[in-house]
């Protein structure tokens, strides 16, 4: 998995869980500014959403609906 979509109505509960439990896993995560707001992690690059990376790396957004999450996989 390299991308994380979060709705937004669940994000401030969600994230801090799913986020510890990936990093005690090792995986190493980046994200969007909304994302980082709720959980420390590193900045997520345009490049990082469009890299498979094939490791233990995940980049989180989060999206408003499932439109947004539709667009975001469709580019």
């Amino acid at each position: 998995m390299e991308t994380l979509l979060v709705h937004r109505e669940i994000s401030k509960k969600a994230l801090p869980l799913l986020a510890e439990a990936l990093q005690a896993a090792g995986v190493r995560l980046s994200g969007d500014a909304e994302a980082r707001f709720i959980f420390p992690m590193e900045e997520a690059t345009e490049e990082d959403w469009r890299t498979e990376y094939s490791d233990k790396i995940l980049s989180v957004r989060i999206v408003a609906d499932l439109g947004e999450a539709i667009a975001h996989i469709n580019r």
